[in-house]
């Protein structure tokens, strides 16, 4: 619970716009960034959070949303140790799998 409080405090601490900065990298235990900012780097836990009514590809693409993938796979594979998937109830179609792991 004392990891959630903190991720929290650091969410609040920070503005949504201020997320896409390099800067604030390497400035905190806790890093922010989108997707494309993970990639290069790593850590010990990636937290990936979906929201509802995110889409991750173009409202005409289809299987297997090539690029999307690519940008998960590079989300996914910068975990060291441990990797949390946050989905809403109605997840969009590439990432709806990981709901076969909900514990």
């Amino acid at each position: 619970m004392e990891t959630i409080t903190r991720i929290q405090s650091v969410v609040e601490e920070r503005m949504p716009s201020r997320l896409l900065e390099h800067e604030l990298a390497g400035r905190s235990s806790i890093q922010l960034m989108n997707f494309h900012q993970t990639k290069g780097r790593e850590a010990d836990a990636v937290i990936l959070v979906y929201q509802v009514g995110d889409y991750l590809a173009n409202a005409r693409d289809r299987e297997p949303y090539s690029e999307p993938s690519k940008v998960l796979y590079g989300a996914l594979t910068r975990a060291r140790e441990r990797i949390l998937v946050a989905l809403p109830s109605n997840p969009h179609p590439l990432v709806a799998p990981f709901g076969a792991f909900a514990e």
